[in-house]
């Protein structure tokens, strides 16, 4: 898809990546608090420089990049906020996992657990490339790194995660599956947060208020 000054197509831009974007900002350690707001700059970020966007790039890659650079700010603005390590930890169930019986609970609590105890650079990767499903390729490109690289930290990043589930596996059969489950169960925005985000995205643009999904 590529990124046009047609409100319509911007539009569609956004119902179609908002959970993405707003998913990894909280991963990448964006309180919950400033979660509207992040999302709204990277939103902000993406439209005013829709013209360097290559039609030939993951539209996924080129978000990821620019919500990378907009939770940076907020966590350098915020002084001592959270680390990335304490707020994937401690990133809150979504109300589907907390309507779900314990061990939907505690197969989220336990990647949670996972994530946190990767190094940052692993954990980046890992998280990309299997929960959000990117390419060597694209994470490179969202992370400024080569495929090579990526490749290497995501193959050291499995090997702990093997590691993990061994250790879990002795004490409940099938923890792994669980974990990969629960792991791509993390909170997306509620409705009356993506209304909240459109509304403020279309004052920004000063056009009709996007229709949030």
């Amino acid at each position: 898809m590529s990124v046009s000054s047609e409100p319509a197509d911007f539009t569609a831009l956004y119902t179609q990546h908002l959970d993405f974007v707003w998913r990894n900002l909280r991963a990448l350690g964006v309180s919950v608090a400033d979660l509207d707001d992040a999302t709204q700059d990277t939103f902000v970020v993406a439209y005013r420089r829709r013209a360097d966007f290559d039609s030939a790039a993951s539209m996924r890659a080129w978000l990821y990049g620019i919500a990378r650079r907009v939770a940076w700010r907020q966590r350098r603005g915020g002084g001592r906020r959270q680390r990335l390590e304490d707020a994937v930890a401690a990133q809150p169930l979504s109300q589907r996992s907390l309507d779900e019986d314990a061990d939907e609970r505690e197969a989220l609590r336990l990647v949670q657990q996972f994530l946190a105890g990767l190094p940052e650079p692993q954990r980046e990767v890992y998280w990309l490339s299997e929960l959000e499903g990117m390419t060597a390729a694209q994470v490179g490109a969202a992370m400024g790194i080569s495929p090579n690289t990526v490749s290497s930290r995501l193959r050291t990043a499995r090997a702990t995660f093997v590691r993990y589930t061994e250790v879990l596996q002795a004490r409940e059969d099938g923890a792994a599956r669980r974990l990969t489950r629960a792991g791509r169960r993390q909170a997306n925005p509620t409705p009356a947060q993506r209304r909240q985000v459109a509304s403020a995205l279309a004052v920004q643009f000063g056009a009709t208020p996007i229709v949030a999904g």
